[in-house]
Parts: C-alpha cells; sequence; structure tokens
C-alpha cells in the first residue's frame, strides 16, 4: 500500500512539472506574440520622417549616408569614417577600415596599428 501510494505521488509530480513547463512555454509565447504585436502596432513605430529629424546635426547640415557597393563576392558599407567589409552570400565581416587602417582584423597589426 505504501509503495502505491508513493508512486502515485511521484507520477503527480512529474505531470505537475511537466505541465508547469508547458505552462511556462506557453506563457513565454504569448508574451512574445503580444510583444510583436505591440511593436506592429501604428503607435507602435515612428515615421521615417521623425527619425531622419531626430538625427540632424544642430548646424542643420544633413548626416552624411551610408554607401554601400555590392560586388560579386563581397559587400562594402562605408559612411567616410569607417567601412566594413562583409562576404557574400554568407555576411560574415572580412575587414574594418578606419582611420586610414586598412583592416583593423588583421592579426599581425602592431600596437600603433590597431585602430585605438
Amino acid at each position: 500500500m505504501h509503495s502505491m501510494v508513493s508512486t502515485l505521488r511521484l507520477t503527480l509530480v512529474r505531470r505537475m512539472e511537466k505541465e508547469g513547463c508547458l505552462v511556462w512555454w506557453l506563457v513565454l509565447a504569448l508574451q512574445f506574440f503580444i510583444l510583436q504585436l505591440a511593436a506592429c502596432t501604428q503607435h507602435g513605430r515612428l515615421p521615417l520622417n521623425d527619425i531622419e529629424n531626430e538625427f540632424q546635426p544642430i548646424g542643420g547640415e544633413p548626416a552624411p549616408g551610408v554607401d554601400l557597393q555590392i560586388l560579386d563576392h563581397q559587400v562594402v558599407m562605408s559612411n567616410g569614417l569607417v567601412s566594413v567589409t562583409f562576404s557574400r552570400p554568407r555576411g560574415e565581416i572580412t575587414g574594418i577600415e578606419f582611420n586610414g587602417i586598412d583592416n583593423l582584423l588583421e592579426t599581425s597589426n602592431g600596437k600603433a596599428d590597431r585602430g585605438k
């Protein structure tokens, strides 16, 4: 009788653990869905004009844009200060150019050639 009660108790505990885990995952999925829904509502988005106006420099000059060069085996993004090169089609970063240094990722760069 005692072993039957302990077996029944163990079965109930395992079932509660499984259901608790399932409830936890359902609550997590529901929170993610609500977050995505809130992000897609009209009030959750800023119009592009507001974003562009927010990042205008104080002097009124428009900020320089980002130049995108798409080549056969690489994509280069440059804003005039930093250039980042990605492999194509994998998208791995293959080079970072800054302040006249050709590739900050180069492992043989000296201490004065690391972009500070």
